[in-house]
């Protein structure tokens, strides 16, 4: 299954965030890549932090802009800016995903803007996008050890999917869903 959405929005709103898609070649999205590697990867506490429960970590700005640009199974990235002050403090990716084509989302909030709410905030913004879209179930992979992610997780309303895709054959990952 392949995600079409047949609209050009490009931006979304909440009291706090401002979320806009990456858009390959533009420069607002180049200016906001940068953004995203200087406030949320950088800094060595926060690339460590970024990097401590990724399957394949991200080692420079230029691989984290490959990744979006070439990578087969992004859907959608939006970047997750604060309102108060237009900083990136994140970003948003829906995959089509290897695992049965589920609809994947993964989250990265950098370290100094993590246990504000602005995850909670950013994920339920997507969450009512996908709605209008008709997507009713979304999921997300995380490592069984990245206790705080799952705790995230099942404050959200997602719970852990017990018979898994035959392709997520990892076994040190679990598989969450959430029905929207």
């Amino acid at each position: 299954m392949e995600f079409i959405f047949e609209e050009d929005l490009t931006q979304l709103e909440s009291e706090n965030l401002i979320m806009s898609m990456y858009q390959e070649d533009n420069r607002t999205s180049t200016q906001q890549l940068h953004s995203f590697w200087k406030y949320c990867y950088e800094p060595k506490k926060n690339f460590d932090h970024l990097n401590q429960f990724e399957q394949s970590p991200v080692s420079s700005e230029q691989e984290l802009e490959e990744f979006l640009i070439e990578a087969p199974l992004v859907h959608e990235t939006w970047f997750i800016e604060r309102s108060l002050d237009q900083v990136i403090i994140g970003m948003l990716v829906l995959d089509n995903d290897s695992f049965d084509d589920l609809p994947m989302i993964d989250l990265y909030i950098g370290l100094p803007y993590t246990r504000k709410g602005y995850a909670s905030e950013a994920i339920e913004l997507y969450f009512e996008y996908l709605k209008e879209h008709e997507i009713d179930t979304v999921y997300t992979s995380v490592l069984k050890e990245n206790t705080p992610a799952i705790q995230f997780l099942t404050s959200l309303g997602y719970t852990k999917v017990n018979q898994v895709p035959e392709d997520l054959d990892d076994p040190s990952i679990d598989l969450y869903k959430r029905l929207l």
